[in-house]
């Protein structure tokens, strides 16, 4: 079966968003690890629009998590 970038990137897209829903440290670990791995698959990819793409998402996912705590405001 040849490489079919298409599916490939669709692929990515989903393991992404796997990453953005997890909760427990370990289903993040879990998602990370398979969204590296599609990642350092499509790096054989020679189009710089694509390798932005893949940099840009591999530093939102390595990002480390942030809260955001807001206090009521106060009348």
């Amino acid at each position: 079966m040849a490489w079919d970038y298409q599916t490939a990137l669709v692929n990515l897209m989903a393991s992404y968003d796997a990453v953005k829903q997890a909760r427990s440290p370990e289903a993040i670990q879990a998602a990370r690890t398979e969204f590296t791995t599609k990642v350092n698959s499509m790096r054989n990819v020679r189009c710089p629009e694509t390798q932005a793409l893949l940099d840009e998402m591999v530093s939102k996912v390595e990002a480390p998590q942030r809260v955001r705590i807001v206090s009521p405001s106060v009348s």
